[in-house]
């Protein structure tokens, strides 16, 4: 089977997609997904509801692609559908083990915030 990607405006032709193309968009998704865990990590007081709540809302958003446009088969759409699950049901559980349910109290969330933990200021 020939995997093709769809095509979004009138004139765009549906567009092959090989393997190693496939490949890259995993990793960038995946490089994507570890910065956005390390942000979450910082920032937010229950880090792996966020980081959950966070890759589940990018699926949706990148669902849309192979579900939109036109110009390829049934077949081909329910491919690019699995493959984006499979990346996504490999990261997020993956990365959610990795952050605490929780940010013990008192964590600074982030370098500013150890002015208020501390009481003293780092010099810069």
């Amino acid at each position: 089977m020939q995997l093709r990607t769809p095509g979004f405006a009138p004139a765009q032709h549906p567009a092959q997609l090989g393997a190693g193309l496939v490949a890259i968009a995993s990793v960038v998704a995946s490089l994507a997904a570890w910065g956005t865990v390390k942000i979450i990590e910082r920032t937010a007081r229950r880090p792996r509801r966020a980081w959950v709540t966070a890759g589940l809302l990018a699926l949706a958003v990148s669902l849309s692609a192979p579900l939109a446009g036109h110009g390829i088969t049934a077949a081909n759409r329910l491919t690019l559908v699995c493959i984006h699950l499979a990346v996504a049901a490999v990261l997020i559980p993956v990365l959610a083990l990795t952050l605490p349910a929780r940010r013990p109290v008192g964590t600074p969330s982030a370098p500013d915030d150890a002015v208020l933990v501390t009481g003293h200021q780092r010099a810069s």
